[in-house]
């Protein structure tokens, strides 16, 4: 049996927040998430303020954030997301052009450039500004690995780590991931998040460092993807840009090959979908049949850590975002629970389905988890 198709949104959770006519700090959304006009307001603010205090650094960053949430959110209508990444491009533009010497002017022009090398130095000048602002990290992190510079992406990987960026929940989710592929896997995430707590548990806690995690969006880029297939041992890829991935997928050297429950969207209307089959929290590639049921049975069983979805014991700003992780094992939990009741093992299905309802229930699919679930 091959994927679940769409009965639950990945990645999805946006945080409900209450208009109020009142400046506020706006993060990317990969750390906290609102609605659109909650974004828009904001704008709107920030952009009076920023008219009569042009030489507030901090404020034209917000400025700036408030534009690109806004561009990234309209991700699905491409004209409205083109639009907007023209309009935060003249903000990056006024930004430096008010403060050339802060770590924010050079940072957003970086930030809005979507890795363009020839746009390098104002990250590593907002870097030397403020060599232990945040802000800078995870974009310092990608240029490291886009390099194949194994010490430094090592190094940032660690001060990403240390500075408690990411969740424990990600990087629980993160671990997960990686427990379940085969050795010497190919695993293809799509997001920041889903990205970034591969490489961190890999590189922080060492685990599964046999894996190979690529970016979707990342190996399309000439260099990176040169480099890569130089690892690999694969011959250069000649053909467009979109087929890169295919190239991997079908790679001759049969090396293993995943796509997370994140990354998948990235593939939706690619033939390889024909091809995939859900193993918990990725999906393998495969144009042989697959007992995935078995493979879900077993990660459950014996490789996931799954404490953390019933027990939480900090909290963190970007919790919303990182809820939305847990929402992602619904399709295989519904999975195993169905394999549970065939099987007769009423102890193991008994402790699915308290979990399933748990999970349900936070994430508002608790009528669409019972439905599934009613005659087993």
């Amino acid at each position: 049996m091959k994927k679940i198709v769409g009965i639950f949104a990945i990645g999805m959770l946006v945080s409900l927040s209450a208009l109020g006519q009142e400046r506020q700090t706006v993060y990317s959304i990969t750390q906290e998430r609102h609605e659109i006009p909650w974004y828009e307001e904001q704008l709107s603010l920030w952009e009076k303020y920023v008219e009569e205090h042009q030489y507030d650094a901090p404020a034209w960053y917000n400025y700036y954030s408030s534009a690109r949430a806004i561009k990234n959110l309209n991700w699905e209508d491409r004209e409205e997301y083109k639009n907007w990444g023209k309009e935060c491009t003249k903000i990056a533009e006024a930004a430096y052009k008010a403060v050339p010497n802060s770590f924010e002017g050079n940072h957003i022009i970086w930030w809005d450039s979507g890795n363009d090398e020839a746009k390098r130095e104002f990250l590593m000048r907002a870097h030397e500004i403020a060599p232990d602002d945040t802000r800078a990290f995870d974009d310092l992190m990608i240029y490291y690995e886009l390099n194949r510079n194994g010490e430094k992406f090592s190094e940032l990987c660690l001060k990403i780590y240390e500075s408690g960026e990411l969740p424990a929940s990600i990087l629980n989710w993160g671990y997960n991931v990686l427990s379940e592929l085969d050795e010497n896997a190919i695993v293809f995430t799509s997001g920041d998040n889903d990205t970034y707590a591969l490489w961190l548990v890999q590189q922080v806690k060492g685990f599964r460092k046999d894996v190979i995690v690529i970016n979707s969006y990342l190996i399309t880029l000439k260099d990176y993807q040169e480099k890569i297939f130089a690892e690999l041992g694969l011959p250069e890829f000649e053909g467009e840009i979109d087929g890169v991935h295919r190239a991997i997928f079908d790679n001759e050297k049969e090396i293993p090959v995943y796509v997370d429950v994140c990354g998948i969207k990235f593939f939706e209307k690619d033939s390889i979908m024909d091809d995939v089959y859900l193993t918990g929290l990725a999906y393998k590639y495969s144009k042989d049949d697959v007992d995935n049921v078995s493979l879900i049975r077993r990660n459950y069983e014996k490789r996931y850590l799954l404490d953390y979805l019933t027990h939480q014991f900090s909290t963190h700003q970007s919790d919303g975002v990182a809820d939305s992780f847990s929402e992602l094992y619904l399709p295989s939990l519904i999975k195993l629970y169905k394999h549970y009741h065939e099987t007769e093992e009423q102890e193991k299905k008994a402790v699915i389905e308290v979990l399933l309802l748990k999970i349900g229930k936070k994430f508002g699919q608790i009528d669409t988890v019972q439905e599934l679930i009613k005659d087993c």
